[in-house]
């Protein structure tokens, strides 16, 4: 909970940081391909996790591998990550950003689990029925679960709804365990 907390700081030092600097947008770009890159390398992951490397060792490396796709901004604040050794929360602080950005922006984000990808023309309905509910801008992401059968789950910061065929049949089971009648012999 405590990494949680701190992620947040940072997010939100580097969110007003980037507002002075009016580089908002093209911070939450470089969080991207800093999630982007760490969660496509295991062995860039474990590099940051590593006491062995050194703090001096990982700013190098994060400077050769992201200095060219991220801004200055970016840059600075992941050396001072390294050299306050909190570099193991690099993710959780990208992502804390990328939620305040939202907030700042007043974009909800609209999660959209299906079984199969959707169509155009059933993302353009989904996202159009979510803007009406929010009464703001909308961010969509989409995921799959073969799991679901059938059908979508869509979330919306506090409500879902669950409109999966696995859903369906888990309330039918519950409706037929609740009715069952066995007579007596």
């Amino acid at each position: 909970m405590r990494t949680v907390r701190s992620a947040q700081r940072y997010a939100k030092a580097l969110l007003e940081i980037a507002i002075e600097q009016k580089a908002e947008d093209q911070v939450k770009a470089d969080m991207e391909t800093l999630l982007s890159g760490l969660n496509q390398s295991k062995e860039l992951r474990s590099m940051m996790l590593s006491p062995v490397v050194k703090a001096d060792q990982k700013e190098r490396i994060m400077q050769m591998i992201f200095g060219e796709h991220v801004s200055e901004l970016t840059m600075r604040f992941i050396q001072l990550l390294t050299r306050k050794h909190r570099e193991m929360f690099l993710r959780e602080m990208a992502a804390a950003y990328e939620s305040a950005w939202r907030v700042h922006k007043g974009i909800k984000q609209l999660q959209i689990t299906s079984a199969h990808p959707l169509t155009e023309v059933q993302r353009n309905e989904m996202i159009a029925k979510a803007k009406e509910w929010a009464q703001s801008e909308i961010e969509i992401e989409e995921r799959i679960n073969p799991e679901l059968i059938g059908g979508f789950v869509m979330r919306l910061d506090d409500k879902q709804i669950d409109a999966s065929v696995a859903h369906q049949i888990k309330e039918l089971r519950s409706s037929f365990s609740q009715n069952l009648y066995i007579p007596e012999l």
